[in-house]
């Protein structure tokens, strides 16, 4: 019970009401015992459109402004999340994002409610675009930014290194296999892998990694015999380097080192 982004939440004082909101199936019964156990809301909502059942929950709870986070962000950063909710009640905005250089799972989603009836009425009015987007009313905001008034908190803070270290540590500690699953970046590399392999021509299989993240799939490549050029684009400025950015995992002690090229 430890590692939940509910207790931070609870104990940062920001919001007057927190809540566990699931799609309204059999399976999310057992949800529920953890919203008793953090003496939280659990609200039931659409099963497929996320837009619904937010703008619901917030209705029921009279909320103007939704935070949205996932519940095993226990790393949150409270004050970041409280100065994205002050700038969108401040400027009159209808949603705050985080740079695009900068981790979300640090921040939230925060959006007002009317934003949520906004959406849901052009997926009322069309379809074919409520099909593509009713799982994620966020990215239809970032996507059709010109219909909405959108801001970005720039006042994001710089983790140093220590601090990553220990949080990438902490995570492979409480959940080591988040990397092994078909939906997650890792995947990837493994099929690139099972298919190099198969090239017998291939004496030496080679690849371009580009924008390597943590850098988990190109050490992955190069355990399994893949000489990596790995290309990095830095699309962040030196002077706001934050934890999103990582660090090359080739400098770590008994990583193969591996040719860099990094572009600013």
């Amino acid at each position: 019970m430890r590692y939940n982004v509910v207790e931070p939440l609870k104990r940062s004082g920001i919001f007057d009401q927190i809540a566990l909101v699931v799609p309204d199936l059999r399976s999310s019964d057992a949800i529920e015992d953890y919203a008793d156990y953090w003496q939280v809301d659990f609200f039931r909502g659409d099963i497929s459109n996320v837009t619904k059942r937010m703008l619901d929950c917030a209705i029921y709870n009279g909320a103007d402004v939704i935070a949205r986070v996932l519940p095993w962000w226990f790393f949150l950063d409270t004050d970041l999340v409280l100065r994205q909710v002050e700038m969108l009640e401040q400027e009159k905005l209808e949603y705050v994002m985080l740079p695009r250089d900068f981790d979300i799972r640090f921040g939230a989603d925060v959006t007002h409610i009317h934003t949520f009836q906004r959406i849901l009425d052009a997926f009322n009015s069309n379809p074919a675009i409520a099909k593509r987007c009713h799982f994620n009313p966020w990215g239809y905001v970032e996507i059709y930014d010109a219909d909405f008034t959108i801001g970005i908190c720039e006042d994001t803070p710089i983790y140093n290194m220590e601090k990553f270290y220990a949080l990438r540590a902490l995570l492979n500690k409480v959940w080591p296999e988040q990397q092994d699953f078909a939906d997650s970046p890792l995947h990837v590399y493994r099929l690139a892998v099972d298919v190099l392999k198969t090239e017998t021509c291939l004496k030496s299989p080679r690849g371009l990694d580009l924008a390597y993240g943590l850098g988990a799939g190109t050490h992955y490549l190069a355990e399994e015999g893949v000489s990596i050029l790995w290309l990095v684009l830095i699309l962040i400025s030196r002077q706001s380097t934050n934890v999103a950015s990582g660090i090359p995992i080739c400098q770590e002690k008994g990583c193969p080192l591996l040719p860099v090229i990094m572009w600013d």
